[in-house]
């Protein structure tokens, strides 16, 4: 995760110009360009970009509780048309305000748009890119640096394991992967031989038996069974009235699957597994607290954007057929309600769609896994999808940590 500095260099000096684009002055201004361009070009930080219409259609800010799937999720023809926009509020509230050809208005914060501007807008005469010192950034630590406990598989599932030696395993399980020495992951060993092909059915295999063991089945709710985990319509229009009609992604009243690479989820405290079969792999697991303080630190202007300003999230799931599509509108850093200084949970996107250990220490962790068919091994990291007070637990109002409290109301959180 790359943020610059110029995230927040915000010009407030923007004026609504009703001229093609290519007569805009290259000073501190915000252009309309022509309907027959169908974009608004802006003039950010010396460089002027142009937004296409139909992107800054999809990107659009939602409001409602439900969105009716054919008017959302199937591609049209008719091309989208502005007729008016022009920039309100001053710094980080700053946002371009954009009226459509079907008298609805929406609003981008400008913040937002400097920051994926390069990405997604047509740059208009580049201005030379100023030269930033390199800084020295602290490789993060890898598995031969990490103490990481290992416990063979016979301790947990055996059938000569007397209850209280199992609950004496489970309690040395829970205390290593919350202590604060541990970097949250330990490694189950001496796994008997599995079959690749049935393992990768995700369904009852040997790391769902082995997870649901320890913990629970921290992916099944009383209130809501399998089938309904994704309420969603698809690219394909017959399909949408065979299936349903609404779209409640933002009903957060709804009991969801913890999946924390969706942004309208309040992810549980959950524990996340990783068998490796066969071959060797390079896993990557970042501490998001870690990542947020030090940005907090360097940049608190970044910050702060990325806490206030809204953005499009999507998730696409190839594995159903035909593939999922779901969207929902939220700020990558989510703060705790009545506490707007307190971060609650962060996107997993902000992260780069890797796992989150419970380690209070800076950087990430780097484990190289090799396996055969004879041991084969099973990496079990707590994935805690939010994070208060240097963890990703979301803690109750009034609570102070305590150790043995908190071991308690994590197995709780984990058995549900």
């Amino acid at each position: 995760m790359v943020v610059g500095c110029d995230w927040v260099e915000v010009m407030h000096s923007f004026s609504l110009i009703m001229q093609p684009a290519s007569r805009v002055s290259t000073t501190e201004r915000m252009s309309f360009t022509s309907e027959s361009n169908q974009g608004v070009s802006l003039n950010l930080n010396g460089n002027t970009y142009v937004f296409h219409s139909q992107w800054l259609k999809d990107a659009c800010f939602e409001n409602e509780s439900s969105r009716d799937a054919a008017s959302v999720y199937v591609h049209r023809q008719e091309p989208i048309v502005i007729t008016s926009a022009k920039v309100q509020g001053e710094g980080s509230n700053s946002r371009l305000s954009v009226t459509w050809k079907d008298g609805s208005t929406n609003n981008f914060p400008i913040p937002w748009l400097l920051a994926l501007a390069p990405l997604v807008g047509k740059q208009v005469n580049p201005s030379p890119s100023p030269t930033t010192p390199k800084t020295s950034i602290p490789p993060g630590w890898l598995a031969k640096q990490v103490d990481i406990q290992e416990l063979p598989y016979d301790k947990l599932i055996a059938s000569d394991i007397s209850p209280a030696e199992y609950a004496s395993t489970q309690n040395w399980l829970l205390d290593t992967l919350l202590s604060p020495a541990c970097p949250g992951i330990l490694k189950v060993t001496n796994l008997p031989p599995v079959d690749p092909l049935i393992e990768s059915s995700q369904k009852d295999n040997l790391l769902t038996v082995l997870l649901k063991h320890l913990f629970g089945a921290v992916f099944q709710h009383s209130k809501r069974g399998p089938d309904e985990t994704f309420k969603i319509a698809s690219y394909y229009k017959d399909k949408i009235t065979s299936r349903i009609e609404e779209l409640p992604n933002y009903d957060v009243s709804e009991i969801l699957l913890p999946h924390v690479d969706h942004a309208h989820y309040d992810n549980p405290v959950r524990v996340q597994g990783l068998h490796s079969i066969q071959g060797e792999s390079e896993n990557t697991f970042i501490d998001g607290w870690a990542v947020l303080q030090t940005l907090k630190d360097e940049d608190p202007e970044a910050y702060e954007i990325l806490g206030k300003s809204p953005m499009v999230l999507g998730r696409v799931a190839q594995f159903y057929d035909p593939p999922l599509f779901q969207t929902t509108v939220d700020t990558a850093i989510r703060p705790t309600p009545g506490f707007p200084n307190l971060p609650k949970a962060v996107s997993t996107m902000l992260l780069g769609g890797r796992s989150v250990s419970s380690r209070k220490s800076c950087g990430e962790i780097r484990i190289n896994s090799r396996s055969t068919s004879s041991q084969e091994t099973c990496i079990c990291g707590t994935t805690l999808g939010c994070c208060t007070d240097g963890r990703r637990f979301s803690r109750p109002r009034g609570w102070r940590w305590d150790r043995p409290l908190l071991s308690r109301w994590l197995v709780t959180r984990i058995a549900r």
